[in-house]
């Protein structure tokens, strides 16, 4: 490999105006011309002091642009203040669960009440439920524990299929399959090729696949 001589070596000043140098050609040859410095390809130095007010509404100002050349609107941490708030509700912000600080540690507030009331140590697969489904309301009686399997099958409620038939066979009851938690449910099946796509049981659907 032929060394390079450092005398020959061209420098140029970085095109972003911070008045430093580099060299002109990157190390995969001539062909290559560099105009910045790694990483100030995106400053903004033309307005490197003009400040801006917050864009949340606190009446405070900050850098319209960081030192990386970034535009920002907001200070660190606003950008989440008011309606702009994914828990923004009603008129306030407020997070799904109430939060507390016990002893500089903090804690939901319903996990919290449920655990002092009963005595016991709430496990982590154990989720504490509100019965009428407000997260807010933390009073012990609208509390329930539950395992996250039972939470589940709780807000996700199957279907009532009690009044599903094959429109083939006439039956009123078909296979039936396993969810991931072991818990069964009927397996129905729309009829592409039926002008009004009812239902058809499992056994006709395969008869008809020639299975």
């Amino acid at each position: 490999m032929v060394k390079k001589d450092i005398n020959s070596v061209e420098f140029i000043y970085c095109a972003c105006g911070c008045q430093k140098t580099r060299p002109k050609y990157s190390k995969h040859g001539i062909n290559n011309i560099s105009k910045y410095i790694k990483g100030h390809n995106r400053r903004e130095l033309k307005k490197p002091t003009e400040y801006i007010k917050c864009g949340c509404g606190c009446g405070e100002t900050r850098l319209r642009y960081d030192r990386s050349g970034y535009e920002h609107k907001f200070i660190h941490g606003h950008n989440a203040k008011g309606e702009t708030h994914p828990s923004y509700i009603h008129g306030q912000c407020l997070s799904k669960y109430k939060k507390i600080n016990v002893d500089s540690k903090q804690y939901e507030e319903h996990r919290y009440i449920y655990e002092q009331h009963y005595s016991v140590c709430v496990l982590p697969w154990c989720i504490v439920h509100h019965i009428n489904e407000d997260p807010h309301d933390n009073r012990i009686e609208n509390l329930m524990t539950m395992t996250r399997a039972e939470h589940c099958l709780h807000h996700h409620k199957r279907k009532d299929m009690s009044d599903r038939y094959c429109h083939l066979c006439s039956s009123k009851t078909t296979d039936m399959r396993k969810y991931n938690n072991g818990s069964l449910y009927a397996l129905w099946i729309r009829d592409k090729l039926d002008q009004e796509k009812r239902w058809m049981c499992k056994r006709c659907y395969d008869r008809r696949r020639g299975h």
